[in-house]
């Protein structure tokens, strides 16, 4: 593999928004903390298309949500199968046909809320967890895939530095640093035990180096 060389989020950006048409899905996937939802972010607000961001986390299965927290047991690996990908992809279907959709959002440091509204948009930005996993593929069809990677201790630091932002700017955020240690030691064991599709393409790998800058990888 052959790295390119490093570019912001927004440099980045502007290389996937060329090779974008519309309509189109669009799956930005990865590890926990690796800067998912920050490059969402980025590539909704360079692109010239109508889009809008989906947040496949906030599908995790209702048995499995917690109360002022992400899940019910921080203890437990989290797996594809805890994730509700029918009603993921039902809500991708209804945003495509210019129809709006309220879907349930974890709010981090203050639980889940279900007033969270999406509005129907050309490109369907998809971020989270397990999008390349095959129990996903086998119900969505993503017309691109970023998937995003880091070494396991910049995935540490990036995990760290978010949870103490939280902790001292939410009073509701409970976690503590050991609790976020073990979050952190799941997540990476987590995404090195799950069934990545084999069958997908138009796949685009980059790695996140420190300070979130991006390269490519082929």
């Amino acid at each position: 593999m052959e790295n390119k060389s490093h570019l912001s989020y927004e440099q980045y950006s502007k290389i996937i928004i060329a090779k974008i048409h519309r309509p189109m899905i669009i799956a930005i996937t990865g590890i926990s903390g690796v800067g998912k939802s920050t490059f969402a972010q980025v590539l909704s607000h360079s692109m010239h298309y109508s889009n809008c961001i989906v947040c496949a986390d906030d599908f995790l299965k209702i048995e499995y949500r917690g109360v002022n927290c992400f899940r019910n047991n921080s203890d437990e690996i989290l797996r594809p199968d805890m994730f509700d990908w029918e009603t993921l992809r039902k809500t991708i279907l209804d945003l495509s046909s210019c129809e709006s959709v309220y879907t349930p959002h974890y709010k981090r440091g203050y639980g889940w809320v279900n007033d969270n509204l999406i509005n129907s948009a050309d490109v369907v930005i998809v971020d989270g967890l397990f999008l390349d996993s095959e129990e996903c593929n086998q119900v969505i069809d993503f017309d691109m895939y970023i998937l995003m990677m880091s070494t396991d201790d910049l995935i540490r630091k990036f995990r760290m530095k978010r949870d103490d932002y939280y902790r001292q700017n939410s009073d509701s955020f409970s976690r503590s640093k050991e609790e976020t240690e073990l979050e952190i030691k799941n997540c990476i064991l987590s995404n090195k035990l799950y069934n990545r599709s084999k069958s997908i393409d138009n796949v685009f790998k980059v790695f996140i180096y420190d300070k979130h800058c991006i390269s490519e990888i082929e």
